[in-house]
């Protein structure tokens, strides 16, 4: 018996005992080409689609632009031992990253250049194009503003929020508002009305930092850039540069005030030491013009040489040990707030690295509490925490003196003893060789100590005159050319390829639910049992004038 299947029946052809029934698929089950040829007017109509909206965002969406400074910040200590002991030499490049990441000099850019202010419409016109001068006070409440044309040459100014009319001025001139100051500017003409919006102070330095990335570049270069996002490509490269620039300016300033400081006191110790040094001379001169000694004679032995140097050391310590009780004794007549400075100036004193330290502490935080009585009252908390810390300061110096006092008066009575026991026997000793030994050895401490504070005084002269060498800039930003996004030909082609593609998913979900009948290979999947022929349109039974007719060879039921 011949069957017939027109295209038209159930893809579940009967069950015919050549096989288990199968689900009939569509023609081109392997043949991708077939399916898109049968819905070729489907995939282009999905690609003009997905191309459209490409288009229609490419044009309706702002440009965005990105511009980058480089900076680099060298991880080394300062070319000057001397000073890099005191804390003035180089950084950590973390450290600093973080520094350039503070809300103090976001702050600082988004006052500089006015950044609570934003272009709303037009879209694609740079606020400098149409505010040459724009000035924003922290205080200024947010809000939104319209510029309409009126007549030739001027502008009504109205508050959207409020609808407020706010002011009436004319292109060059200066428009000021709830904290704002703009300049108009000649080419705003022809555009139409302008649109813009003020943000809170705040908010404007939250977004700065959003759209700030500092980044190393890499963990062996120390170089770190520095770049920003904005729709504005002027505004997008003035951020970077004036944030790099700021970052070094303060950094230098902060540095020279260090140097400032230790200079200052380098150069008052060495002007007193200066003093010391001629006072000793001039008595070393006078003692030998009045005694006529023009070389001692060789005769002293190993013990008179010996007790020569006890003498002079006994007379040295004596001497220092009353210097420096008479000082102490002096600061603390006239205030105690002195007396640690004027003790630790002593010149043996300076030799201590201690004290050293501490004097530097103590004038850094005077420095600090002069700078901050400059804008705040002596009576404020921060005033008086930096006033505990100096007196804190002054107490450890104080102590330091006290110490290296009694460690004189403990040395020169074990010289004492020394001489007591040794003096019997060296009565013959001239006192003019004694003399000159001590006057000599005075001599020479006090120019060994001045030679030091001089080095160090010109070493500091030095690194407060110079730039800072471990932080420069290496490449400006540059006004961008080209935005970042939207990118028109990447958006086409990504919306050319996902428009094929979700045409070609839709033509084969099509063909699987297509449940007709088309080909041989479908009847054969269906049946299992192999088509005799194809009886072509129009040929045979009027029924299916307009189909091909399928037969096959059914088996005997």
């Amino acid at each position: 018996m011949n069957r017939y299947v027109t295209p038209y029946e159930s893809p579940r052809a009967p069950h015919f005992g050549a096989g288990p029934p199968q689900s009939l698929p569509a023609e081109g089950t392997g043949n991708l080409w077939d399916i898109l040829r049968r819905h070729v007017w489907l995939v282009i109509v999905c690609t003009i689609l997905s191309v459209a909206a490409a288009v229609l965002y490419v044009k309706s969406a702002r440009p965005t632009y990105r511009a980058a400074a480089s900076l680099r910040i060298d991880d080394r200590q300062g070319r000057i031992p001397p000073l890099s002991t005191l804390g003035l030499g180089g950084t950590e490049v973390s450290t600093e990253i973080e520094m350039l990441r503070s809300r103090m000099l976001a702050e600082d850019v988004v006052d500089s250049l006015g950044l609570q202010l934003q272009i709303t419409t037009p879209r694609r016109v740079s606020r400098e194009q149409i505010f040459p001068v724009v000035r924003i006070a922290r205080t200024a409440p947010a809000a939104r503003y319209t510029l309409e044309p009126v007549g030739l040459d001027g502008f009504q100014l109205r508050d959207d929020s409020t609808g407020v009319l706010l002011d009436q001025v004319v292109t060059g001139s200066t428009a000021t508002f709830g904290g704002v100051e703009l300049q108009l500017s000649p080419e705003m003409l022809g555009l139409g009305s302008i649109t813009f919006s003020v943000a809170n102070f705040d908010d404007a330095v939250k977004q700065l930092q959003d759209a700030l990335t500092i980044d190393r570049r890499s963990r062996e270069a120390n170089l770190v850039d520095v770049a920003y996002r904005g729709t504005d490509p002027e505004l997008v490269r003035a951020v970077p540069d004036l944030l790099v620039s700021r970052f070094i300016t303060d950094r230098q300033n902060a540095q020279q005030t260090e140097t400032r400081s230790t200079a200052a006191f380098l150069r008052e110790q060495t002007a007193i030491l200066a003093r010391q040094l001629q006072a000793a001379e001039d008595t070393l001169k006078r003692f030998r013009e009045a005694q006529h000694i023009v070389s001692l004679p060789e005769q002293a032995s190993s013990g008179v040489i010996h007790l020569a140097d006890l003498r002079a050391q006994r007379n040295e310590f004596d001497a220092e040990r009353r210097a420096l009780a008479q000082l102490l004794h002096s600061a603390g007549d006239s205030g105690s707030s002195s007396t640690g400075r004027t003790a630790i100036a002593f010149p043996t004193l300076l030799r201590n690295q201690a004290g050293a330290l501490l004097l530097s502490s103590l004038a850094e935080l005077e420095n600090r509490r002069s700078e901050l009585l400059s804008r705040r009252s002596p009576q404020d908390e921060d005033v008086q925490v930096l006033t505990r810390r100096i007196e804190d300061l002054r107490a450890q110096l104080r102590g330091i003196a006290s110490t290296y006092l009694q460690g004189l008066t403990n040395q020169i009575a074990a010289i004492d003893n020394t001489l007591v026991t040794s003096d019997a026997q060296l009565q013959t000793i001239p006192a003019k060789e004694i003399r000159v030994a001590e006057l000599n050895r005075n001599v020479s401490g006090l120019e060994q100590i001045y030679t030091q504070l001089q080095t160090q005084l010109k070493e500091a002269e030095v690194a407060e005159a110079a730039q800072d060498p471990s932080v420069r800039l290496v490449d400006a930003a540059l006004v961008p050319r080209v935005p970042v996004s939207p990118r028109p030909a990447l958006s086409l082609a990504l919306a050319l390829v996902a428009g094929f593609i979700i045409g070609l998913s839709g033509a084969v979900v099509r063909e699987y639910r297509d449940r007709a009948v088309y080909t041989r290979q479908d009847v054969l999947a269906a049946t299992g049992i192999p088509v005799l022929g194809v009886i072509p349109h129009g040929v045979g039974m009027s029924r299916f004038r307009h189909q091909p007719i399928l037969v096959y060879k059914a088996p005997r039921e």
